[in-house]
């Protein structure tokens, strides 16, 4: 699951006046593109929007025998990208470009005007710490400068000139920030790390001047507890300081609050939330305490999340936008063009993959109260 926050810094500019007071009208269309080549679909991929289309590369599934009867699960290196068609999406046609230099899932992605910046990860072999970028005209990979830790199921994104990448599993349990200058020869820089325990598959958005880090859990072998962090964590740049700001939302019929296994993207002032898992359940399964056909039920027993919320960073305050079923995945991507979201593959239940890409039309928005 992962996933992961994935702003557009090339769009973002233009479109972050007209977007930070916006927010879904409950009539806007969804609608569901050509599903990913593979059948099976994928969960946990490197995907991201550039001006050619989605690019969506590696990821992993259970091809073989299914995880609820002890499959093995399949890493790809396979990339992918969806041509759209503005007028009719689902007229779409995709694209298979290079592959990746490994089979990768889990990793951390940055969108950039070069393209899409993919940071660590897991192989069948354990973790990464390779960084590369796929080249948003060509699809071509070139590699970038590695991470001094090996991560996986953390987060990235990108500001200005720079890549910021954090969370997930590192080397050491650390709770390390890293950045990586695109326009230097210097490589990654260890920042100030994030206050806290360490946060697997949180998400990470900007609003054009901070770093938003949600989410995530962590398991205390100890105390055999799974620990899901309520507060959101703002970073500064210019100061190199985290603070604490405000509180997830409260999913209804949730006693904890929690956000795990989601994906995240930023227009201007607004950090659209979708995806993940139901809190609740999780930190059963994680505890030990899931029942014996915890992985045999149909997907609407898990409860994952099929909200799109959204996070007003001027104000911190947490709107539910909408609902649809198609949403209901954990280890997806959203991603953006500037008119409408996109929703990448993931999971439906642990162990099942969705080959499905849902566009939500975000034309008709209105301005928040």
């Amino acid at each position: 699951m992962k996933h992961l926050l994935h702003p557009l810094s090339f769009s973002l500019s233009l479109l972050a006046g007209w977007f930070s007071s916006l927010s879904l009208t409950a009539q806007t269309a969804i609608v569901s593109l050509p599903p990913h080549p593979d059948p099976m679909g994928v969960s946990a991929p490197f995907a991201g929007q550039t001006p050619q289309g989605l690019l969506v590369a590696g990821g992993c599934n259970f091809p073989n025998v299914p995880a609820a009867e002890g499959g093995k699960k399949v890493f790809y290196d396979k990339v992918y990208r969806l041509r759209l068609n503005p007028e009719r999406p689902e007229a779409s046609t995709w694209d298979t470009l290079p592959p990746l230099p490994d089979s990768l899932a889990y990793g951390a992605i940055a969108a950039t005007e070069q393209g899409l910046v993919c940071i660590g990860g897991r192989t069948p072999r354990g973790m990464s710490c390779k960084t590369f970028i796929i080249n948003s005209q060509t699809g071509t990979i070139e590699s970038l400068p590695p991470l001094p830790v090996k991560m996986a199921e953390g987060c990235a994104v990108a500001l200005g000139n720079a890549v910021y990448a954090c969370g997930g599993e590192q080397d050491g349990g650390q709770c390390g920030l890293y950045r990586l200058r695109l326009d230097s020869s210097v490589g990654w820089e260890r920042l100030k790390d994030y206050p806290g325990t360490p946060r697997l598959q949180p998400v990470l958005a900007t609003d054009g001047k901070a770093l938003f880090l949600m989410g995530g859990f962590y398991f205390d072998k100890d105390k055999r507890r799974c620990i899901l962090p309520e507060e959101i964590l703002v970073y500064r740049p210019e100061s190199n300081r985290w603070h604490r700001q405000g509180r997830l939302p409260k999913r209804p019929g949730c006693r904890r609050r929690g956000l795990v296994g989601a994906t995240s993207v930023a227009l201007g002032e607004t950090v659209y939330v979708a995806g993940g898992v139901n809190p609740d359940l999780f930190c059963q399964a994680v505890e030990g305490h899931a029942p014996a056909d915890y992985l045999k039920q149909p997907p609407q027993w898990y409860g994952f999340n099929d909200c799109l919320w959204a996070l007003h960073t001027s104000n911190g305050r947490w709107q539910a936008t909408l609902t649809d079923a198609r949403l209901a995945r954990a280890g997806g991507i959203i991603t953006t063009d500037g008119h409408r979201l996109y929703m990448i593959c993931g999971e439906t239940k642990p162990g099942i993959r969705s080959p499905q890409i849902t566009a939500i039309d975000i034309v008709d928005m209105v301005k928040n109260p």
